[in-house]
């Protein structure tokens, strides 16, 4: 394919040859003269993996419950939580040392029983996460923002869609193993920075994020049948999958560990 372009550079227009795509979305510019060169679109093929990838978990989560039949949906309920999340840069480990930071997590949820001992639980939970960085003593950085200790916090709408199996153990407790996927949809962002003497700047910094991101579940639990319904205990770990800055240049992933204790009632 050849095209013919118009190139603004400063107050020189040079009018160019386009052609071709390479795989990668990267126009090759012929007859520029000094301009010649490869203009990239490397944003486009970015937003269009984000959308692909987006599409594909709506499209999963549209056939799990076309294909559920609701008369089966046995139990409705909610839960509260503790988060220890941290976010994997593995860009900065050499000038930063990350630990987790402490959040509430909570919501809704329906159980849809496949059998007597398989389940699928659907969860609405709004999670605060985030981590919290500290700058190793002999590394020295120049930032407009003070930087001896960062800490982020994320606050999402998680989505997660959990398969469980109930042990086959005859006991007062049921003990369970649960595994599954989970997107998140991010609320707010905001990034604290600071210094040992106790001086920090907050900023907002949702436009630095990825409005959603996806990764697995999976965890160990307990139901305990009380009254006419029954108290959950779990202990799960989620593993986030994808890259949750804008920055393509940096590879940023959310880890949250999560305990979680709800009650839930059955569906007469």
């Amino acid at each position: 394919m050849l095209q013919t372009v118009l190139v603004v550079n400063g107050k020189l227009s040079t009018v160019c040859l386009i052609f071709g795509i390479s795989n990668k979305y990267e126009f090759l510019v012929l007859g520029c003269g000094l301009n010649a060169g490869r203009y990239t679109t490397r944003k486009k093929e970015v937003k269009m993996k984000i959308k692909l990838q987006f599409t594909s978990l709506i499209f999963i989560l549209i056939i799990i419950f076309h294909s559920i039949d609701y008369g089966q949906i046995k139990f409705i309920g909610g839960s509260i939580g503790l988060n220890l999340s941290e976010l994997n840069d593995k860009d900065n480990l050499n000038v930063f040392r990350h630990s987790f930071r402490n959040g509430i997590r909570g919501g809704l949820l329906a159980e849809y029983k496949v059998s007597n001992s398989f389940l699928i639980r659907g969860e609405i939970n709004y999670s605060m996460r985030g981590t919290e960085s500290i700058r190793k003593n002999n590394v020295v950085i120049e930032t407009y923002y003070p930087s001896d200790k960062v800490i982020q916090k994320l606050n999402y709408i998680e989505v997660p869609i959990l398969f469980q199996y109930n042990l086959p153990i005859s006991f007062i407790l049921q003990p369970k193993l649960f595994a599954g996927f989970e997107i998140s949809f991010l609320l707010n962002s905001e990034t604290e920075y600071g210094t040992n003497n106790g001086f920090k700047i907050e900023h907002d910094s949702k436009k630095d994020n990825k409005s959603t991101e996806y990764g697995t579940v999976f965890g160990i639990g307990t139901d305990y049948e009380i009254f006419s319904g029954k108290i959950m205990f779990d202990l799960r770990y989620y593993y986030g999958l994808s890259n949750i800055s804008i920055d393509e240049n940096l590879k940023i992933t959310s880890n949250t560990i999560s305990i979680n204790l709800g009650y839930a009632l059955p569906i007469l």
